[in-house]
């Protein structure tokens, strides 16, 4: 359930590290509340025939994610962001996954090139909250604040859309337009700006 491509516990060997430059910022949130830390592209990943230059990676405040593991036996984990560029086929009697390239096999890796972190409320989870705005970004500095209620993005109503639509129109592209229709304290806003790689 995973949705980052890697996740590296910097306190399991002492030879790993957070490569500048870095970002700290709200990494996600688990059943203890809010997880934070570091974000870093390390050079790149591979494994078997498979390799991936520049690869956001994310390196969790140990006081705000706990691992209950044996760190002996794990360094981190491998999240959605890289396992979505594959067709993936479990065979569970021989213990064995089986991976060849998909559409997204070659597709950038980028992390929040807004600035703004998405929350789905409402009965359906069909209704998307500013939580936060990360400082000096282009969400920043368009006046897109926490609380705001994001109606529609690029023109498209967010009824058509789910959590995933959103943050991925919001991560799409660097230098892409973004144009939001807001909901701050009963008044319709409109703020537009373009996506930006801080890291």
């Amino acid at each position: 359930g995973a949705s980052h491509s890697l996740m590296i516990d910097r306190e399991s060997d002492s030879l790993l590290y957070v490569p500048e430059p870095s970002i700290f910022s709200n990494l996600g949130r688990g059943l203890g509340g809010d997880i934070v830390g570091d974000i870093a592209r390390i050079n790149y990943v591979s494994w078997d025939r498979f390799e991936f230059d520049d690869v956001i990676t994310t390196f969790p405040d140990k006081d705000t994610y706990l691992i209950d593991i044996d760190r002996n036996y794990r360094n981190g984990t491998v999240g959605g962001g890289l396992m979505s560029r594959f067709k993936i086929t479990f065979d569970y009697i021989h213990s064995k996954l089986y991976l060849k390239k998909g559409q997204k096999f070659k597709k950038s890796f980028e992390f929040n090139l807004s600035g703004i972190i998405v929350r789905a409320s409402g009965i359906g989870l069909d209704e998307f909250m500013v939580a936060a705005v990360r400082e000096n970004s282009a969400a920043e500095r368009a006046d897109i604040q926490i609380g705001d209620q994001i109606l529609a993005l690029n023109g498209q109503v967010v009824e058509n859309l789910d959590l995933d639509g959103v943050v991925g129109i919001l991560n799409s592209k660097s230098n892409k337009r973004v144009r939001l229709l807001l909901r701050r304290n009963g008044k319709k806003l409109q703020r537009k700006f373009r996506l930006e790689r801080l890291i």
